[in-house]
């Protein structure tokens, strides 16, 4: 088997939507660590939650594309998009560790995974064969994990954004631009993401009224020219030159 050349931090989550919170954790793991890159791996579907809010998974790995498009060391992969649902941590990183036989896979979390960490598939085995490189999180801590030679707590900053706080805030027609990159929030704005859904109809139905109007402009235009059209078929215009050639 080849040498791991590269460390690479699998920074798995919903990205429903990804924001600066995010970015400063993969940055500060990138600077602060010994990882070599980080790849967000965006989750179609959590076990442990609901589905009930989550965008369709092209969107939410547009975010992140447009997240992370000027980064060298930072990509988003859709791995968990093409494996059977739900997706399971253990069967990701299986896959990606036989196809990238060159990568030292590692798993960025925060603290609040590890009250449930022994509800995840197979979670033995990942401690065993895989490291897990841990942020803070407000009010959880490593519990009986603190000690295990594969868990690192590392004293990343503590942001207390949440992707929920978010989605609330759209809906309240909040201005949430400074809560993650222009280009994110530009593309959820023109999407009409996480609005209420009175002003997302209003906006499909002004929409659809407008396109409406355009299509009937257009139907019209080309009745007026078929008509135009018509007038000059030679059908319909007398032949002047032969009828005074016959006199």
């Amino acid at each position: 088997m080849p040498d791991k050349t590269k460390s690479t931090g699998l920074f798995f989550g919903s990205f429903n939507p990804i924001h600066n919170g995010h970015l400063i954790l993969a940055s500060y793991m990138l600077e602060f660590t010994d990882l070599d890159e980080v790849w967000f791996v965006v989750s179609p579907q959590n076990p442990l939650k609901e589905k009930k809010n989550l965008l369709a998974d092209y969107h939410r790995l547009t975010l992140v594309r447009l997240a992370v498009d000027d980064h060298p060391k930072m990509s988003v992969t859709d791995i968990e998009f093409k494996m059977p649902k739900p997706s399971y941590t253990i069967d990701t990183l299986t896959w990606l560790s036989e196809k990238y036989e060159n990568r030292q896979f590692i798993i960025i979390c925060g603290t609040d995974v590890f009250p449930t960490l022994h509800k995840w598939k197979n979670y033995e085995q990942l401690l065993e064969q895989y490291r897990f490189y841990v942020y803070p999180r407000p009010g959880f801590s490593l519990m009986e994990y603190e000690q295990h030679p594969h868990v690192q707590l590392h004293p990343a900053p503590q942001m207390d954004i949440s992707s929920s706080f978010i989605r609330k805030g759209i809906k309240a027609k909040k201005n949430m631009r400074f809560w993650m990159p222009d280009t994110v929030y530009d593309y959820i704005r023109e999407m009409h993401f996480y609005e209420k859904l009175v002003y997302k109809l209003t906006r499909q139905i002004c929409f659809k009224r407008d396109l409406l109007k355009r299509v009937s402009r257009v139907f019209l235009n080309i009745r007026t020219l078929h008509h135009r059209n018509s007038c000059l078929h030679p059908r319909n215009v007398h032949d002047h030159t032969s009828h005074n050639q016959t006199l």
